[in-house]
């Protein structure tokens, strides 16, 4: 088990297909459970995603929105977040598919989810 790890702008590729990987659509929460297990409980995992409003641009990634990106953090502490642009989403219908980029640090909460 390790103390640190990092993922930058991977995740959200994971499960969609497009580098081979079989079509998943828990792809991305499978991913984090799998670094819940690698990272020591009280270890660090800094990670970067697409925010926005929750979509998929089909095959190539998601975007992480008001939805989706608590299931991802649910078993994360959240210790800080940077990035360009404050962590908040807008209701702007005709941006929803308009990322923004951040990543956040996190520390792991709970040890190994689902036996991975």
């Amino acid at each position: 088990m390790f103390d640190f790890a990092a993922s930058f702008s991977s995740i959200e590729h994971s499960g969609l297909g497009r580098y081979g990987d079989p079509l998943d659509p828990a792809g991305d929460f499978k991913a984090m459970a799998q670094v819940s297990c690698m990272v020591k409980p009280g270890g660090f995992f800094f990670f970067t995603v697409p925010f926005g409003f929750d979509c998929i641009e089909f095959n190539s990634h998601r975007i992480y929105g008001p939805v989706r990106l608590p299931y991802m953090l649910e078993n994360w502490r959240v210790v800080d977040y940077v990035g360009t642009a404050n962590f908040q989403f807008r209701d702007d219908p005709t941006k929803k598919c308009t990322p923004k980029s951040g990543g956040f640090s996190l520390q792991n909460a709970r040890g190994c989810i689902n036996g991975w």
